[in-house]
């Protein structure tokens, strides 16, 4: 029976510290008490409350580098037609802005983002609207496939930070249920 204990005390300092990292130093038991009680954690998430990676992800969805330290990434043709790797901050109100868009991310109450697949289907327009406005052009310029490149780019880039996200968002709500289900057998 003690040797069960003490394997129960370990799953519980593991599940402890892999929540404290997802979700910051120090905030692990304000997470689960959130959960316990009811509270919005979409809206702690989105005002800051915590920090760890899903701070990071979160604030990725929006602009600058992603978690994994990635910007946006695309192919560029200069004015001699050489080709490079063009590496630019990502901003979603840069997609917005170059795609004519109005995505917005919405988090429900747990953190998870509540408008994924309304998400998914405006950008899945939106590629299909880029393709259709490239198509149409019969002897592109450096400058219009690079602004096609970009804006391919923007797209192929949220859906990843999208995932990562939501990623993230799982394993918080696995390990606070696992986290629920220790004390609650305590």
């Amino acid at each position: 029976m003690e040797r069960e204990l003490a394997m129960l005390k370990k799953l519980k300092d593991a599940s402890a510290d892999y929540l404290g990292a997802v979700v910051g130093s120090g905030n692990v038991d304000k997470v689960v008490r959130a959960v316990y009680s009811g509270k919005d954690v979409g809206s702690m998430i989105a005002t800051g409350e915590f920090g760890g990676t899903i701070a990071d992800d979160y604030r990725a969805l929006f602009s600058g580098k992603s978690a994994s330290g990635k910007n946006l990434e695309y192919n560029y043709k200069d004015e001699a037609g050489n080709e490079r790797l063009l590496e630019t901050e990502y901003t979603l109100a840069g997609l917005n802005k170059a795609l004519g868009s109005n995505i917005s991310v919405g988090l429900d109450s747990y953190g998870n983002i509540n408008n994924k697949d309304k998400l998914l289907y405006d950008l899945d327009e939106l590629y299909n609207q880029e393709m259709n406005r490239w198509s149409k052009i019969a002897e592109p310029t450096a400058a219009q496939e690079n602004e096609h490149n970009r804006n391919l780019a923007y797209i192929e880039e949220f859906k990843e930070r999208l995932e990562q996200f939501d990623e993230t968002a799982q394993l918080i709500q696995e390990k606070v249920d696992a986290y629920l289900d220790y004390i609650y057998q305590a």
